[in-house]
């Protein structure tokens, strides 16, 4: 991933240096990788920057620097991610949406459909019904 400095120079005065954002941010992607608990239940900041021996402000401007996001919206996708793969497993089958829901990680279903929308552009309902005319 190539992390650039935000056009509007929002760290222009940071003095973290680019390595040490780019080891912030790879360790932040081993870490959500290798442990989905992390992003399955709520993980504060103070929590990821003790993995990452960091601070708040390092660990904030290298997602915000490297994915143009927020880390609860980082988290969000892997949340997203994981639902979709749960759909593509047949999961919805034996479970409600809002089961699959919580199962990756959600604590409620607003949270989720706003995310859901965001990330992928459309409604829960839509893409399972497509889903349903698709693979009956």
């Amino acid at each position: 991933m190539n992390i650039n400095p935000p056009s509007n120079q929002k760290y222009k005065n940071s003095h973290i240096t680019p390595k040490e954002l780019h080891r912030i941010w790879w360790q932040l992607h081993d870490a959500l990788e290798s442990n989905p608990q992390l992003w399955l239940k709520p993980t504060s900041l103070k929590e990821f920057c003790t993995i990452l021996k960091t601070n708040q402000k390092y660990f904030s401007q290298t997602v915000n620097q490297a994915s143009g996001v927020s880390i609860g919206s980082l988290l969000h996708a892997y949340r997203i991610e994981f639902f979709l793969k749960k759909l593509e497993d047949g999961e919805l089958q034996t479970k409600t949406v809002e089961g699959l829901q919580q199962e990756v990680g959600f604590q409620n279903r607003s949270s989720f459909y706003i995310a859901f929308r965001k990330m992928i552009g459309g409604k829960v309902t839509d893409l399972i019904k497509l889903e349903q005319e698709i693979c009956p």
